[in-house]
């Protein structure tokens, strides 16, 4: 409320200044003004108003005039438009060029001053036959006129007697103008006097009006929820900018006289409805329950529209809706007075400071728009209206500051009252975690993007790592002991920081167990992010002695593989018998110096396959080992035989390995021929065919046998490569003759292919069951056996295939481009042939699946794939059933 006495004050200086204004002046009567009696006791200057001489359609200089060379057309007041002098026949429109005339008498004594203010378009003045001005092209038919706008002064000595004032005036691009601001006389003290407060008054409300806005702008910038502050420096900057170009002083003309007039005119009109846009809107942010939306909002939309037009048309056309939208800005200005009224009534805060900045705008809005109207003769007052709104803004948000900054002071009285209450608690917070961190015995510790150790990693990493550690050490110099895992750690950690695939994916290629004197090291790693832009500032890692767990693991998984044989104990009787006979032939084309390693790499890659369906990861370690080797020698194969025996020596009590060793039944080559010819010489049918299959029957066993433990093996490969899976499998119950066993033996390989290559992660398996499955089907009638695999996987990648064909040499780059999917197919069977990236422990050797298709193709049978890509491979086996009788003829034959 103490505001309120400053804003009276300056109403009645706006109401004082409007008063104190030039006034109008009616001495002149047909052309012809006395101010003889004129003694300037009561006023600084006067408006030459009244009747002057006006000839239309005709340019005319003084010698013309002296001459009587024009005829007048009427007698007119020289600051009233054209398009409203209502002279029928004489004067239509505001388009065409005239003169006017002004004789006067004054005192011969005293030095007058002249001020031709809003002279605009193209005009010629003389005062006394001297011409003092010319402000642009004059034209007859507006081809080559060139519009400006200029303000003038000139102090002359009036002559004794008649004094002179001739006007040229020509208007082709505007439809309000014509006319112009009206001519000013008084002493020179008192025009320039005035013309000063002008340019004061002018400058101050420009500067302040655009101080404002801008830092109302700033307010919204910190704080852009806040739109009445956006809204209000846009008020501001418009109506500041205005002030340019429609005030006393006329700024812009006189800083910039070169300015186009329709340029000028823009901004004036612009400035006006850029403003009462902005106001509204400030409103309805302000009193929004108060706002009359209804009223408004299309009093903001047709403002909008007009204001497009201003943008777009010539001077010509805008102004046509000015009368218009003058109507419309007092009606939504009352509005606004009638809601900001009601929210004083409601007691909303601001509300009456606010109304007295506002109520001053709308009554200096109002005194321009009468005089545009020409209804009332005063001067422009809105640039100062719009001031004095903007101190009313401004009186608000200091009372809005202050009360925000004594908020601020006593939440800080509180938030210091809470912080020394916290810092103790803080202190022993902070001792017990640096307690913990000195005597936790896992490790913690933080990376940077370089890998670089960041300080505060706790005291036990320096005796799971076995050195003394400090900031800003590489962690892959210590972490990592073999250099192409140092370059995966790195990889890792910039893949991590790059922020392109989730960090587990990243992390997972940094081995999860490391071995570091003597100890083995489990270690895992966690990315952390800001809280602000959510980017990834460190690695942590956690480093734990997994020594006893991984002890503990190996134990069990030996267990695993005792409790394995002795359940598939008929399986594993076979598969040794087997071992040892594969491993003799081995041996022996091993120790041919210039022998072919073919079999002997394809036997070492089955014999793998199927140790792994035991859990005998030992020997298969050990094979890997030689699989690497580009040549493999007999003793090392004898190794082989050498850690079998001493497996089984060592778990004898358990396996019982006497009964493993002998319990097949052996019989000599010559014992069957002669079975076979007894057979065929004392026994006739239908004993005789009944007397072949029981044969038969006594040397089949069951699939289970050839096979051994499928599903566990595969659950075994898919937890160690991180999947999960289902595997089932159908038939395995069947007997079948032993001429089957080198297929179902290779049988493995097409298990390990279809967990590694087929089945995806579970983040990767998308719509899909997070859970793999695998299904394999054993089937046989009187004419064919059937093996089918098929997996949800995610299906040959048939672009892969032709590409590693291609760099394999496999394909010539014309038959790449054309084989087909089926052609493509066959290309996994191939020797050598593997999509894999690297070799590992499972696959990536290409040797398993032609293993797999020799065997198939040794007992004539055929192999049929059907992918389809993202839902999975479906691969047929079909062997032809053999008579049972070839078929022991056949053993018997391969025997001897």
């Amino acid at each position: 409320m103490m505001v309120w006495p400053h804003i009276r004050i300056l109403l009645l200086a706006v109401l004082g200044f409007a008063l104190g204004a030039p006034q109008g002046s009616a001495c002149a009567q047909k052309g012809f003004c006395d101010l003889t009696t004129e003694t300037w006791e009561h006023r600084d200057s006067l408006k030459l108003g009244g009747e002057w001489e006006f000839y239309w359609q005709q340019y005319l200089t003084p010698d013309d005039l002296r001459a009587a060379k024009g005829r007048v057309s009427a007698y007119v007041a020289p600051d009233t438009s054209w398009s409203k002098l209502g002279i029928p026949g004489v004067v239509e429109g505001s388009e065409g060029f005239a003169t006017y005339h002004l004789r006067f008498t004054a005192h011969p004594e005293q030095i007058y001053t002249l001020r031709f203010p809003e002279l605009r378009s193209a005009i010629r003045v003389w005062v006394n036959d001297e011409e003092i001005a010319r402000i642009g092209e004059l034209s007859r038919d507006g081809k080559e006129t060139k519009a400006r706008q200029r303000l003038i002064f000139h102090t002359f000595l009036p002559k004794p007697g008649v004094n002179t004032i001739t006007i040229q005036q020509s208007n082709f691009s505007t439809i309000d103008h014509g006319g112009n601001g009206g001519v000013i006389i008084g002493p020179k003290v008192s025009i320039l006097k005035d013309y000063i407060l002008d340019v004061v008054l002018d400058s101050i409300t420009f500067g302040a009006m655009l101080i404002m806005a801008f830092y109302h702008f700033y307010l919204w910038w910190l704080r852009p929820s806040s739109m009445s502050t956006f809204y209000f420096g846009l008020f501001a900057f418009s109506l500041g900018f205005r002030s340019l170009s429609a005030g006393n002083a006329e700024l812009l003309t006189f800083s910039f006289p070169e300015t186009p007039l329709e340029l000028q005119i823009k901004i004036e009109y612009s400035g006006i409805a850029l403003g009462f846009v902005s106001l509204i809107y400030l409103i309805r942010e302000l009193f929004p329950q108060e706002f009359l939306r209804k009223l408004n909002i299309p009093s903001a939309i047709l403002t909008l529209i007009w204001l497009g037009l201003i943008v777009i048309t010539p001077a010509k056309v805008y102004p046509h809706f000015l009368l218009f939208y003058q109507v419309l800005i007092l009606i939504a200005g009352l509005s606004q007075i009638v809601a900001i009224g009601f929210a004083i009534k409601r007691k909303r805060e601001g509300a009456r400071v606010f109304l007295a900045g506002f109520g001053a705008f709308f009554l200096t809005a109002t005194n321009d728009i009468l005089k545009t109207q020409q209804l009332i003769d005063t001067v422009p007052l809105s640039h100062v209206g719009s001031f004095l709104l903007t101190f009313s803004q401004a009186v608000l948000l200091s009372r809005r500051f202050n009360r925000a900054f004594d908020q601020a002071e006593e939440a800080e009285r509180k938030e210091r009252a809470l912080n020394e209450a916290l810092e103790q608690k803080v202190e022993e917070r902070t001792e017990q975690i640096n307690t913990i961190l000195a005597n936790v015995s896992s490790g913690f510790l933080l990376i940077d993007r370089s890998g670089r150790l960041l300080p505060g990693f706790t005291v036990s990493c320096h005796h799971l790592l076995g050195v003394k550690l400090h900031a800003g050490q590489l962690l892959s110099e210590v972490l990592v002991t073999d250099d192409q895992t140092r370059v995966c750690f790195k990889q890792a950690v910039a893949q991590v920081f790059e922020d392109q695939l989730p960090a587990a994916v990243s992390l997972s290629q940094i081995p999860p167990r490391v071995r570091i004197n003597g100890l083995t090291l489990g270690v895992s790693g966690a990315e952390l992010r800001h809280k602000d832009n959510g980017r990834i500032k460190a690695i942590l890692f956690t480093i734990h002695d997994v020594s006893s767990l991984q002890e503990a693991e190996k134990r069990v998984q030996y267990n695993e593989t005792l409790l394995s044989i002795i359940q598939e104990r008929e399986a594993f009787k076979v598969f040794l018998k087997d071992f040892r006979e594969s491993l003799a032939v081995a041996v022996a084309v091993a120790a041919i110096e210039s022998g072919e390693q073919g079999p002997v790499r394809i036997f070492l890659h089955t014999l793998k396959g199927n140790l792994g369906t035991f859990g005998i990861t030992a020997l298969a370690d050990r094979i890997h080992e030689l699989e690497s080797k580009s040549k493999v020698e007999a003793d090392e194969l004898q190794g082989l035989s050498e850690m079998m025996d001493e497996f089984l020596s060592e778990n004898d009590k358990i396996l019982r390995v006497d009964s493993l060793e002998t319990d097949v039944l052996e019989m000599h080559p010559d014992d069957y021929r002669e079975i076979i010819q007894y057979i065929n010489r004392n026994v006739p049918d239908p004993q005789h065919s009944d007397l072949i299959k029981l044969y038969q029957r006594s040397h089949q066993k069951p699939i289970r046998s050839y096979t051994g433990p499928l599903p566990m093996t595969a659950s075994y490969i898919a937890r160690k490569l991180g999947k999960e899976l289902q595997c089932t499998i159908e038939g395995q119950h069947i007997r079948i003759d032993e001429s089957y066993a080198p297929v179902l033996r290779n049988l493995i390989h097409l298990v390990r292919n279809a967990v590694d290559h087929g089945i995806e992660l579970p983040e990767d398996r998308g719509d899909k069951d997070k859970v793999g499955h695998l299904q394999i089907i054993f089937t046989l009638d009187k004419e064919q056996f059937r093996i089918v695999c098929e997996d949800d996987g995610r299906g040959l990648d048939y672009d892969r295939i032709r590409d590693k064909a291609l760099k394999n040499d496999l394909l010539t780059s014309a038959d790449a481009a054309k084989a087909n999917e089926s052609e493509l197919s066959q290309l996994i069977f191939m020797p050598g042939f593997s999509t894999a990236d690297e070799i590992t422990t499972i696959s990536g050797r290409g040797v398993g699946m032609s293993a797999l298709a020799d065997a198939v193709k040794a007992m004539k049978g055929s192999i049929h794939i059907t992918s389809r890509s993202g839902q999975g491979l479906r691969i047929e086996i079909v062997l032809p059933n053999p008579d049972a009788l070839q078929s022991i003829q056949t053993r018997i034959e391969k025997i001897a």
